[in-house]
């Protein structure tokens, strides 16, 4: 649960650091009020931000850590809004996030399953 949150947190600060981007990558920043530009947003990536923003607020990530950790059990439609949730992050980083930024993610991903106790199932 962990890396998830991480993923979460590593694509949405991207989202927004690329957001203020006049081109939308990662080099040359610069903030579209300085260049006088218009920043962008995909429709899709705003949709699904605010789906996973919904889910969220509505305690769906905390039900899922509680769960893991043996604290929860979770019912059919916890796990239905689990899955919209997990379904709606792939689909983000897929879309939204950029190409150099999901490879870095992929690579921290990759050193935390090293890093990661195991758990007996």
């Amino acid at each position: 649960m962990q890396k998830f949150v991480q993923l979460i947190a590593v694509a949405s600060a991207a989202v927004m650091i690329t957001g203020c981007s006049a081109d939308g990558t990662l080099t040359g920043i610069t903030t579209a009020s300085i260049n006088g530009e218009q920043a962008k947003a995909n429709p899709a990536c705003v949709q699904l931000a605010q789906q996973i923003d919904r889910l969220r607020h509505e305690g769906v990530a905390v039900k899922i850590e509680k769960a893991a950790a043996g604290q929860y059990k979770m019912s059919k439609p916890d796990l239905l809004k689990a899955d919209e949730l997990t379904k709606a992050n792939a689909e983000f980083k897929m879309q939204c996030v950029p190409k150099p930024l999901q490879a870095a993610v992929g690579a921290a991903d990759t050193s935390q399953a090293a890093v990661a106790p195991q758990t007996k199932q």
